[in-house]
């Protein structure tokens, strides 16, 4: 988390740039919940969002993460002291947990984290249900931003399905691995399901290929 252990490098001031775009291009919606995703594995978008989120907090607004990736789930990896143990795959097969049953506190002031629980064998099903509407109305009614870590675009149904429940969605490609074709086809599903695209990060970006004069290169 770049963002809180060195708040004055080239990294941290790149992902408050992104929460400056993020707040303009969410403007005039009034935009609170917002999902990431990419085409495809490995393009750093739980790094990213975990990022971000430490930067929205810094501005004083409360924020919940969600792991919504039940297949490869990463987030409780980003932050101290949370744990995959119970987290929404719990909440969701069962009606009994609460929301605050689940919510996990972060190193982070103004950060709360619902990590993924343990692994489903249905977790498509689990996240097309209203128990998921559920979290996301009660997470609305107690932070100010909701954001969603969901998985690639293109590998399962899952993303589709969640974003039929946020405001606007945030894309993230590798720009050495990810090829246009991929990238056209995530676009192309996610306007398919309705969801606005607020805007893309390019991940790993080397000042070689542009002409300005600097870049940020996120391992």
């Amino acid at each position: 988390l770049v963002v809180a252990t060195a708040p004055k490098s080239g990294f941290a001031e790149a992902f408050k740039q992104i929460r400056t775009n993020l707040q303009f291009a969410s403007s005039k919606s009034d935009a609170r919940v917002y999902l990431t995703s990419s085409p495809g594995p490995g393009d750093g978008k739980s790094t990213l969002i975990s990022n971000l989120a430490v930067a929205i907090a810094q501005t004083g607004k409360k924020v919940i993460m969600f792991d919504g990736d039940l297949r490869r789930p990463t987030v409780h990896r980003r932050f101290q002291n949370t744990a995959r143990d119970v987290g929404l795959s719990n909440y969701l097969s069962d009606n009994t947990l609460s929301l605050d049953s689940v919510l996990q506190n972060t190193e982070i002031d103004g950060v709360r984290v619902v990590t993924s629980g343990p692994i489903p064998p249905n977790p498509s099903e689990l996240l097309d249900s209203a128990r998921m509407k559920e979290a996301v109305n009660e997470a609305k009614s107690i932070a100010d931003i909701i954001l969603i870590d969901c998985p690639p675009v293109l590998m399962v149904a899952d993303t589709p399905i969640i974003s039929t429940l946020v405001d606007m969605a945030i894309l993230v490609v590798d720009s050495f691995t990810t090829k246009s074709s991929s990238f056209g086809a995530t676009v192309e599903t996610l306007n398919n399901s309705g969801v606005q695209i607020a805007g893309v990060i390019m991940n790993k970006v080397k000042k070689p290929r542009f002409g300005y004069g600097y870049g940020y290169g996120y391992g």
